[in-house]
C-alpha cells in the first residue's frame, strides 16, 4: 500500500515542473491527487486499525457466517471453484473457447482509433 501511494505521487511530481498553460491545466490535477493518495494512506494506516479495534468483535467458531456479506462471499467461493473445477475437467473446451473469443476479438482491432460519425457529434474548431 506503501508502495501504490509513493508510485502514484512520483507519477505527479513531474507536473509541479511544467510552465505555461500546462503547467495551468495539470497542477491542480497532480496537486488534488497527490494529497487525497497521502491522506488515503495515512487514514488507512492509522484510523481504520484503530476503529477496527474497537469496534470489531473477536471471532468465535460458528458453522454458518455470522453477517450477510460472509454468506455471500461464501457462495461466490462455491461458484468459483465449481466452474473453476469444471473448466479443468474440460480444458481443451475451454481453451478452444478462449482461442476462438480471441480470433473474434482480433477482428474488432481495426475499429481502433476510428470514430464512427454517428457516435460524435461535429467539432466546432472555430474556423469556416
Amino acid at each position: 500500500m506503501l508502495t501504490a501511494a509513493i508510485v502514484t505521487a512520483v507519477i505527479f511530481v513531474p507536473t509541479f515542473f511544467l510552465t505555461g498553460m500546462s503547467r495551468f491545466l495539470f497542477e491542480p490535477l497532480a496537486k488534488s491527487v497527490t494529497f487525497a493518495i497521502t491522506g488515503s494512506f495515512l487514514v488507512a494506516m492509522t484510523l481504520i486499525p484503530l476503529m477496527a479495534s474497537r469496534f470489531l468483535a473477536v471471532a468465535t467458531h460458528a458453522k454458518e457466517p455470522a453477517f450477510a456479506a460472509d454468506r455471500r462471499f461464501n457462495r461466490v467461493r462455491d461458484f468459483y471453484r465449481t466452474n473453476l473445477a469444471r473448466a479443468l475437467r474440460g480444458r481443451h473446451l475451454f481453451l478452444g473457447a478462449v482461442l476462438v473469443l480471441f480470433l473474434a476479438s482480433w477482428g474488432l482491432f481495426r475499429l481502433i482509433g476510428r470514430e464512427n460519425p454517428r457516435w460524435f457529434t461535429p467539432r466546432d474548431s472555430g474556423t469556416s
